[in-house]
């Protein structure tokens, strides 16, 4: 059973390292971001963050895309708040959708509306983080 759930992940963790390396790999060629960005090493860690989550993938490359010429401190705010230590896929999940959530109060607006749409953001991220999502176990594996 043990071998499955590996083999299993093994095969998620290659998909998701396709997925992001397509899609961080268009990036890269609209921005002209140079030919070793996002780099291997990020894309590893990118993976492992994931913890066999597409939904994490996908949300980070969506955020990284809609960054546009900001996509490499966009990529950085994604790498700082993604914790190493956090073990459960649910956590990173949250982790993510905190950090797009921050980053999306502008730093334009008045006091005011910094507290209104920081309201509705926690609001929000509570909301995400009480459903109960239940990963395949072993998904967030640290060996690959």
């Amino acid at each position: 059973m043990a071998y499955k759930v590996s083999h299993k992940l093994t095969i998620i963790n290659h998909d998701i390292s396709l997925f992001l390396e397509y899609n961080l790999g268009t990036i890269r060629q609209e921005w002209s971001l140079g030919a070793d960005w996002p780099g291997e090493v990020v894309l590893k860690q990118l993976v492992l963050h994931a913890c066999g989550l597409f939904i994490w993938a996908a949300t980070t490359c969506r955020f990284i895309r809609e960054g546009k010429r900001f996509a490499r401190t966009r990529l950085d705010t994604i790498l700082k708040a993604s914790s190493s230590a956090v073990t459960a896929p649910e956590k990173h999940l949250n982790e993510i959708y905190l950090a797009v959530l921050k980053h999306s109060i502008s730093s334009e607006y008045s006091e005011e509306e910094k507290e209104y749409h920081s309201g509705i953001a926690l609001t929000s991220f509570h909301l995400l983080i009480k459903q109960d999502i239940k990963p395949s176990k072993g998904s967030c594996r640290r060996d690959i």
